[in-house]
């Protein structure tokens, strides 16, 4: 009925709906052009929208029904066309008229097929981004772990990191994406350039799909504080986001964003251990040590040692401090070799200089042979006396100079009373700290384990960190 208006005002509309329902009706008899139609429309939609799942897959038939119905009306056009022309009284502008209704007709088909496919794209989408361990490995690194959320198995992924402070890049390569698997096994692995304050972005591209990723990762009020957010195929709007409580100015990042990052970024299970690392630290500022790195032998050590020397900086650092103490007593022991020997004549030429009773340089006693670094120990009552802080200040002017050492005075009871021992060891590699060992001492215990032979448990402070 209300159909009815129009088909009066229009008669070649109502000839090409009457023929369109006939040709609907013949579809069962020629089967031929709607066939060639859905191979095409089933190519097409592999290729742009991958109809793996059954979303993408109603895409598809939404444009196979587009085709049949815009083929129909064409040739329904046609046969009313061929009808008139063969008649002696024709409509006035018939053939432009009968053209323009199958053209006309395609835009709200053209409409209707490509809102199915928003649709589609809208209510699921696959997509990739990184999720970083709660803890710095080894001091320096942090492993990120891929993460794939969505229906779709992706291929040919490409994942490129990078520090928004350094511009440091690293990238993977996964041949395939799983979203039925909660953890990719391979991780990328990254040393931020500001530990703890650190900004990244991500860029995954695969063949399927393409999304980006924003990722905060600091210490605020000694907890962990995240923030991320991914976009998805370049589209403006934020596919899923997340900020911690404690992430407030200047972080800009997802700025209105209320929901923790604690689900969408957890990663389960013991990370160190699944990652085998020989320590980490926590956003406390904790340091866990699992197990001592094994060192090289004391002679591969001593070797590495030959450029240790005390520079004219560490010299204008720690030299008022020892005038300051002047005649005080101190024990140089070494361990190595001959190069090692060397540094620990500097440390004893550097003390007599400024007014202390030096002696030494001798071997360390029996069992303290892997000592390495620097070490100063002293006796109970020197260390706590609070009237004499020079072993204190002894320390904080080595820790200024740069001097790698035990971070922390080691009491010894037997060290005289009064007097200073200070350790000289082969330099240790880069990886390695001299807290990760036991400190030396002058009577080792015997059948004991000493020096770095085992890992000393506790907290250590050569770690990087910005806690705030």
């Amino acid at each position: 009925m209300i159909l009815q208006p129009m088909i009066h005002a229009f008669p070649l509309l109502n000839c090409v709906l009457v023929k369109l329902q006939k040709g609907i009706l013949r579809i069962t008899k020629e089967k031929w052009i709607d066939l060639l139609g859905a191979i095409i429309t089933i190519g097409l939609g592999r290729a742009l929208f991958n109809a793996s799942t059954i979303w993408a897959r109603m895409a598809v038939g939404a444009w196979i029904l587009c085709f049949i119905v815009e083929v129909q009306l064409i040739t329904a056009a046609y046969e009313v066309w061929h009808e008139i022309n063969n008649k002696k009284s024709r409509p006035k502008h018939f053939r432009l008229k009968l053209i323009g209704i199958p053209i006309l007709s395609l835009v709200p088909l053209v409409l209707v097929c490509f809102l199915v496919v928003w649709l589609a794209f809208a209510s699921e989408r696959t997509y990739v981004y990184l999720s970083p361990t709660e803890e710095l490995m080894e001091c320096e690194r942090r492993a990120f772990f891929v993460k794939t959320a969505g229906p779709q198995v992706l291929h040919n992924v490409y994942v490129e990191l990078i520090d928004d402070k350094s511009g440091k890049t690293v990238s993977e390569t996964y041949q395939e994406l799983d979203p039925g698997t909660q953890l990719v096994t391979k991780p990328l692995w990254f040393t931020p350039s500001s530990p703890w304050d650190e900004h990244y972005t991500a860029t995954i591209v695969a063949r399927e799909s393409q999304s980006s990723q924003r990722l905060i990762v600091g210490s605020i009020k000694h907890e962990l504080q995240l923030a991320t957010q991914v976009n998805y195929n370049g589209w403006p709007e934020l596919i899923v986001s997340c900020r911690d409580k404690y992430l407030i100015e200047p972080y800009k990042l997802v700025s209105g964003d209320q929901y923790s990052c604690n689900e969408l970024l957890a990663l389960e299970g013991d990370m160190p251990g699944r990652l085998d690392v020989s320590s980490y630290q926590t956003a406390d500022g904790k340091l866990t040590i699992r197990r001592v790195k094994e060192l090289p032998p004391p002679s591969v050590s001593d070797i590495a040692s030959d450029d240790r020397h005390i520079t004219e900086y560490q010299h204008q650092i720690i030299e008022p401090v020892l005038k300051k103490y002047r005649r005080s007593q101190i024990h140089i022991y070494y361990a190595g070799g001959e190069r090692t020997k060397a540094y620990a004549e500097e440390f004893r030429k550097m003390f007599s200089d400024n007014g202390w009773a030096v002696s030494g340089p001798s071997p360390v006693p029996a069992g303290d042979e892997r000592t390495i670094d620097i070490q100063l120990s002293v006796n109970y009552q020197e260390n706590w006396n609070r009237f004499n802080p020079k072993s204190n200040d002894l320390m904080e002017a080595f820790k200024k100079a740069g001097i790698k050492r035990h971070s922390r005075i080691v009491v010894d009871p037997n060290v005289p009373r009064n007097w200073f021992v200070l350790w000289v060891g082969p330099r240790s590699p880069n990886a390695i700290s001299p807290d990760q060992c036991l400190p030396a001492e002058i009577i080792p215990r015997e059948g004991e384990h000493h020096t770095c032979e085992m890992s000393a448990q506790g907290n250590g402070d050569y770690c990087p960190i910005v806690l705030k």
